[in-house]
């Protein structure tokens, strides 16, 4: 296993942004982000912030509690502790929110480095 400082990769990604990489992934439609291990969101791609209704700035270092409703919070929380934990992929239907305050359920895959 790698082990990588949070600190580190939130350097590297906020130096990367332009990057090829992040150019492609801001043209999936899929939501795509990465976060550390506490939580916290240091990439968040075109769609995924276009479809909570925030910015980046809004987005970046902040966790799910400061974005959604605690109990939407807590599951997603419970869920990356659990991989953050194990190391074990997590695979689910999971409940969010959209910018306009609708539920709706998304495919959610949660892979560790």
């Amino acid at each position: 296993m790698i082990k990588i400082d949070s600190r580190d990769l939130a350097a590297h990604l906020r130096d990367q942004q332009g990057s090829l990489l992040f150019c492609l992934l801001d043209e999936v439609r899929d939501f795509i982000f990465v976060k550390d291990t506490e939580s916290r969101f240091l990439y968040s791609n075109r769609a995924h912030l276009e479809h909570i209704g925030r910015t980046a700035a809004e987005v970046l270092r902040r966790n799910d509690f400061d974005l959604y409703p605690e109990e939407l919070a807590s599951g997603f929380f419970a869920e990356e502790t659990r991989l953050f934990d194990t190391r074990t992929p997590v695979v689910t239907i999971q409940e969010a929110l959209s910018a306009k305050g609708e539920r709706f359920y998304t495919w959610a895959v949660k892979v560790g480095i």
